[in-house]
């Protein structure tokens, strides 16, 4: 019998931030580049001021542009270091809801996959520490312990692909398959599978849910609220309250 498969993003759907953001940080904290929380201090200020709907994606285009000229000038082996930081400082700050969910499928003999944007250095590690089967991350080939591609966001229809590829590799099968993501970038993924699952999603991938009577869960503090379409409405399912167990 095939394994079923789970699959996740990383980035604001297991990990409470993004993994390529937070290693570009600590590398500046090391000494390794400079100016990278420079160029990034007013995006990044009109993101957490709110100050309107696209400052994220504004941001996130700032990031990948700065990310690929720096990562020229680093060492595979300092990216590595920066990594392992990382993990040892944030990698168990986490989403409880999505972790749970990852330890009950985990149990029920799913094959629990990440497919995410960040680079692969450091989604292997991140997945590993959190018991995934296998992942997929962003890769950009590596010569004379350099990275020689240039970093970017997927495209369109990206994540879906990587799904398909792993599922054909590790003979998988999709059904019965579930998903869960957070952005309109994750759209393809959840396209794919039989049980999509948009979590905290942002408002595209919200309007983008509703249409396909997609459950939609929200965690926020330590309350989880579950959203699911009903004669095309949607309805509040019983709030559930975290624990730590």
């Amino acid at each position: 019998m095939r394994q079923k498969i789970a699959v996740f993003d990383i980035d604001g759907t297991l990990f409470r931030g993004q993994l390529d953001h937070a290693v570009m940080l600590e590398l500046e904290n090391m000494g390794a580049i400079r100016g990278f929380k420079q160029a990034l201090h007013e995006p990044y200020t009109d993101w957490k001021n709110r100050e309107h709907l696209e400052a994220f994606k504004k941001y996130e285009s700032i990031f990948d542009e700065a990310t690929a000229r720096h990562l020229k000038t680093v060492s595979l082996t300092t990216y590595n270091q920066a990594v392992q930081n990382v993990i040892n400082q944030v990698g168990r700050h986490v989403y409880a809801y999505t972790r749970h969910t990852v330890a009950k499928l985990k149990a029920q003999g799913y094959a629990i996959v990440a497919i995410s944007g960040s680079l692969q250095e450091v989604v292997g590690p991140f997945a590993r520490a959190h018991g995934f089967d296998t992942w997929q991350g962003q890769t950009l080939g590596v010569e004379d312990d350099y990275f020689v591609n240039t970093y970017g966001s997927f495209l369109p229809g990206q994540k879906a692909a990587y799904l398909h590829e792993l599922i054909e590799k590790h003979g998988y099968t999709i059904k019965g398959s579930i998903g869960m993501g957070d952005t309109l970038g994750d759209a393809g993924l959840l396209e794919a599978v039989e049980n999509p699952i948009a979590f905290n999603p942002n408002q595209q991938l919200m309007r983008h849910a509703m249409q396909k009577n997609w459950k939609i869960v929200i965690e926020r503090k330590n309350v989880v609220y579950e959203l699911t379409a009903r004669d095309g409405n949607y309805g509040l399912e019983q709030p559930l309250l975290l624990n730590t167990q």
